[in-house]
């Protein structure tokens, strides 16, 4: 079997090296060949970094580019038993243009992990995209349910991590020999919003303890009263970074484009046996059982006092951080849900084969 799947970028992106590039040695070793085909590279992300007229000006001729790259490739396109397109194959253009441009004659599916039907103007061609395809796959319960309202056949497949590859601490202590608690957060440059919605809370836990914010990222952020450790993300050191934490939080607005966010920075601190504490919203409030494996918090009060709480007692440190490493293991791990995938694209490609015997047969 062949799949080609159409990312939105090369590894480097969380959303794509999550949802196809970690899967391509279990597909591959069940016989299933993908051919990963990214919208975007790398340099895409330097120019996000960019300040805005610099950024405007670079995405103004290299979108166009590689919108030209992916339509001559999709001309191109090789044979293949399933084509698998992350939310869509040109974002904000046209759907009369996606439409033309979507294989023709070949299963096709959708990969869906945020709300991007929530962008302005992007809302009614994500439904007719949804609408067009033989099936979608989704990240959360938030997703299915939006893509359900489109779409008869859905997967839920959630966002999930190696615990093969991420080493789980099993030493709760704190690790900084002078005793300062480090709180972590990773993520991209975009969502340090939401972290930086903490600045009262952290600034108030740090006149009660001896507290440093690291923030791994590809830009820094400052905070008044705050000690902030910003360290620059790499692809090779992200796991490092986030066995450094002695506490990983994941903060979140309580929107719809909050709940459909997938819980990647959760699962990545809680494989690490990292003690979380989270905002209870959308897919965050199913991994985290609040009180059991990671504390939840709502608002400036009880963020500082969960934190205060995983700052001082060790033993329940240790406890959230077994069983939020025990969570992740069951639940969303590639070794679970590898499988899970493959007889997904299985079962579609299947049915495809059997529908076009039949209307031979016909």
């Amino acid at each position: 079997m062949k799949i080609i799947y159409f990312s939105r970028n090369t590894r480097i992106e969380p959303a794509s090296r999550y949802r196809i590039y970690q899967f391509l040695p279990s597909l591959t070793a069940r016989g299933i060949k993908v051919e990963v085909q990214p919208l975007f590279r790398e340099f895409y992300f330097r120019i996000l970094g960019l300040p805005r007229p610099l950024k405007i000006l670079f995405q103004i001729f290299y979108c166009p580019y590689r919108f030209a790259v992916r339509a001559f490739r999709l001309l191109r396109a090789p044979a293949a038993d399933l084509v698998i397109i992350k939310d869509q194959l040109f974002p904000y253009l046209p759907w009369g243009l996606e439409k033309f441009f979507t294989p023709a004659g070949k299963a096709v599916g959708i990969d869906l992990d945020d709300a991007v039907f929530l962008t302005p103007g992007q809302g009614r061609k994500l439904e007719k995209v949804l609408e067009a395809a033989g099936l979608v796959i989704v990240g959360n319960k938030y997703l299915s349910e939006f893509a359900a309202r489109h779409n008869r056949k859905v997967f839920l497949v959630p966002t999930v991590v190696d615990t093969e590859r991420i080493r789980a601490r099993t030493d709760w202590k704190i690790r900084d020999p002078r005793g300062v608690v480090t709180i972590g957060w990773i993520g991209l440059a975009y969502n340090l919003h939401y972290l930086q919605d903490l600045e009262e809370a952290l600034a108030e836990l740090s006149q009660k303890f001896r507290i440093a914010l690291k923030v791994v990222s590809s830009r820094g952020v400052k905070m008044r009263g705050v000690s902030v450790d910003c360290r620059r993300w790499s692809l090779a050191g992200e796991d490092d970074e986030v066995q450094g934490f002695d506490i990983g939080i994941m903060p979140l607005r309580d929107d719809e484009w909050s709940r459909g966010k997938c819980g990647l920075k959760l699962l990545q601190y809680m494989a690490a046996g990292v003690p979380v504490v989270a905002s209870p919203v959308g897919v965050n409030a199913e991994i985290v059982r609040d009180g059991q494996n990671g504390f939840w918090a709502r608002n400036r009060a009880e963020w500082v006092e969960k934190l205060a709480i995983l700052c001082q007692n060790e033993d329940i440190r240790k406890g959230f951080g077994s069983r939020g490493r025990e969570t992740v293991e069951k639940s969303f791990s590639l070794s679970a849900w590898a499988p899970k995938l493959y007889e997904i694209y299985q079962s579609v490609v299947n049915t495809q084969v059997q529908s076009s015997k039949f209307k031979v047969q016909g």
